[in-house]
């Protein structure tokens, strides 16, 4: 495989080519009315817009997660309707982060196989919308001294996420595209959908609450760790979609096609970038700051290795 196709100083030039103006220029409207999530629009061409429904084009990353949605303050979780301020006590959290739990395997068990299920069982988009709903509530509305609280609670869902989406999992849901948009029933749809949401928001609240809210150098080097791990793995999932695409290319179109299974896949790949940006991360308080693409090489690093063996 010829991971060499484009040259390096090739990629500002790919990157200027996408309509990131939203990320520049805030739209008050849109930022206070709209919770993001991912709308498919299909597979991804070179000129695919970002949905307005989207992340980019509701200028998520530019005020730093400080600007207040009323949407998601308003939002209630599961169908007891519970609210954030009653996120408090533990009986009520764990219920509510446990039935997050359960929709992630229920889309995971789903795309396995059909289940067998009553004609009023929940839809697979609004199991998925429970679980990005509650990552939002989680981030916008969280206070700084309720932060050990929920902490426990959060870490046992992204191990899910880590342990149950593998390679192979990936490979059942990375061409999961559609027109129809969140208006599709298939589980795979959901579940690449879902899990481009829950990690990039599960990232950006261990950015804001675990990374920022340490003060001694040793904890903060640690949280750091920890969320460029994160990043490590969100990373080398977007690169094993963009192989899988590969193979179904043929040559003469690897130079005028999109990379990505869809254009939601390539809007994580630019938040990412614009994250990475902003927040300035490292290892160490000595060493150079993490950027995408040091990320990157080392993910393809790793991808050479394990295919060379």
């Amino acid at each position: 495989m010829d991971f060499d196709l484009f040259e390096p100083d090739e990629d500002d030039d790919i990157l200027s080519t996408l309509n990131i103006e939203p990320t520049q220029v805030p739209n008050d409207a849109l930022s206070n009315d709209v919770i993001p999530e991912f709308q498919c629009q299909g597979e991804d061409s070179l000129n695919a817009q970002f949905s307005l429904d989207g992340f980019i084009k509701n200028t998520f990353l530019h005020y730093n997660f400080e600007n207040k949605n009323k949407a998601i303050e308003e939002v209630s979780l599961s169908s007891y309707e519970f609210q954030k301020q009653q996120l408090k006590g533990n009986t009520v959290t764990s219920f509510v982060f446990g039935e997050a739990c359960t929709n992630v395997q229920y889309l995971i068990s789903s795309v396995q196989g059909p289940l067998g299920t009553s004609h009023e069982e929940i839809s697979f988009y609004r199991r998925r919308r429970q679980v990005t709903l509650l990552y939002h509530l989680i981030l916008q509305t969280t206070h700084t001294e309720e932060w050990n609280f929920l902490k426990p609670h959060l870490t046992r869902l992204r191990s899910l996420l880590n342990n149950c989406i593998q390679t192979e999992t990936l490979k059942l849901v990375y061409f999961a595209n559609s027109c129809k948009g969140n208006e599709c029933n298939i589980p795979a749809y959901h579940l690449l959908h879902g899990l481009l949401e829950w990690k990039f928001l599960d990232l950006c609240i261990l950015y804001k609450y675990d990374l920022n809210s340490v003060t001694d150098i040793e904890n903060s080097a640690k949280s750091s760790s920890s969320v460029i791990s994160q990043c490590e793995r969100i990373v080398n999932d977007l690169l094993i979609c963009s192989i899988f695409v590969y193979p179904k290319k043929r040559s003469a179109e690897l130079l005028f096609s999109s990379p990505f299974p869809c254009t939601c896949v390539k809007e994580v790949w630019l938040l990412l970038q614009f994250s990475l940006q902003k927040w300035s991360l490292s290892e160490k308080p000595d060493e150079d700051k993490i950027s995408f693409w040091s990320l990157f090489n080392k993910s393809m690093d790793r991808i050479r290795t394990k295919m060379g063996k």
